[in-house]
């Protein structure tokens, strides 16, 4: 009877752990940048019924049977996969097209990761984000110039065009890849933290800046509503081999009165 219990409540726990990711990603479906986490469900250790005072023919006896006690879910993974780029009225909007992270800056110097390339432009000619922090930037000069025209090359370089045409450099945006994507961790807002990260040299690299434009969430809602039912019956099946477990504990306690 205990077997029951806990075996169920196991269930039960790893079936909300899988609910709390599918709201959450459903929450961000609309958050720019943000990649959907997932997770896999994996069988806890099993017991071995022979050794539990079962009653066994010698057939079953030669086969060593077992039983599980449970399931757990797997450290949650972060789905990378693009997410749609869409043009964006503005200028100062980045995409990625293709691995890697953009950097930002806080007042304290932490760097943080993201996908989300809402940026705008500060009153020091600094490119922010939507908290203001800064965008992991090198520029050349004071800042940008809050009148030019600015172009943003698909390699990260800030380019300031005046009135008669001329270009110049003033800037290079700072990409970032990840060597273990496991090893991203939220830290809030929509940012990433890791420890092994390495600066992105985009002239020799498959990925892109693209200027006005945006990338969304890859969240499919479609799909994500699709596992929470499904998630959500198996919940209410556990509850009822519960249910059952219980009714039985008591119909024992009443024979032995």
């Amino acid at each position: 009877m205990y077997r029951i219990l806990s075996t169920g409540k196991a269930g039960l726990s790893a079936l909300q752990e899988k609910l709390d990711l599918i709201s959450n990603n459903i929450a961000n479906s609309q958050t720019d940048g943000y990649k959907k986490v997932d997770t896999n469900f994996e069988s806890l250790l099993n017991s071995s019924i022979r050794n539990n005072a079962t009653p066994l023919s010698d057939a079953e006896r030669e086969n060593n049977p077992t039983v599980g006690v449970g399931s757990k879910t797997s450290k949650p993974f972060r789905d990378n996969v693009q997410g749609t780029i869409l043009e964006s009225e503005n200028p100062f909007s980045l995409a990625l097209d293709g691995e890697g992270y953009f950097g930002i800056v806080d007042e304290t110097e932490n760097l943080y990761l993201t996908r989300n390339g809402n940026f705008q432009l500060s009153a020091y000619g600094h490119l922010v984000d939507d908290l203001g922090n800064a965008v992991d930037a090198e520029y050349y000069a004071e800042g940008i110039s809050p009148d030019a025209t600015v172009e943003i090359s698909e390699t990260g370089e800030i380019v300031e065009v005046d009135a008669m045409g001329e270009k110049t450099v003033v800037g290079q945006i700072k990409v970032y890849s990840i060597q273990d994507y496991g090893l991203l961790i939220e830290n809030g807002n929509g940012y990433l933290t890791a420890d092994k990260i390495d600066w992105m040299d985009l002239e020799t690299s498959e990925t892109h800046i693209k200027q006005g434009y945006i990338e969304k969430s890859n969240v499919d809602i479609a799909q994500e509503l699709v596992d929470m039912l499904t998630t959500q019956r198996a919940y209410s099946l556990n509850t009822k081999s519960l249910t059952a477990a219980d009714e039985m504990w008591g119909m024992v306690n009443n024979m032995r009165r």
